[in-house]
């Protein structure tokens, strides 16, 4: 289950990301559920890596206190980054396995 804090770095994630600039993020945050929900019928916002990060982590994730770009406390970014490179790896031989 994610904190209101990880859920207002998702928010804060997309919000400043450039890419996203023009884009309406629904800030409704307050309602986790509908926010979600918002951002993953997007066509573009949901293929964002911090919400594959933040939907698929299986921890929680430590968020800094003040808005910043990603930041994890307890992890460093190459841990990250493995989980990351794993989980495509993972993705990819399992949809393999189904064709």
């Amino acid at each position: 289950m994610r904190t209101h804090g990880e859920f207002e770095w998702l928010f804060s994630s997309l919000a400043e990301n450039p890419k996203y600039w023009g884009f309406i993020i629904p800030r409704t945050v307050v309602r986790h559920e509908l926010f979600l929900k918002r951002i993953v019928e997007h066509p573009t916002l949901s293929a964002d890596g911090d919400l594959q990060l933040f939907l698929t982590f299986p921890g929680q994730l430590e968020v800094p206190q003040q808005k910043s770009s990603i930041y994890f406390e307890n992890l460093t970014r190459i841990q990250i980054e493995l989980f990351l490179v794993f989980r495509k790896a993972f993705e990819f031989l399992q949809s393999n396995l189904q064709n």
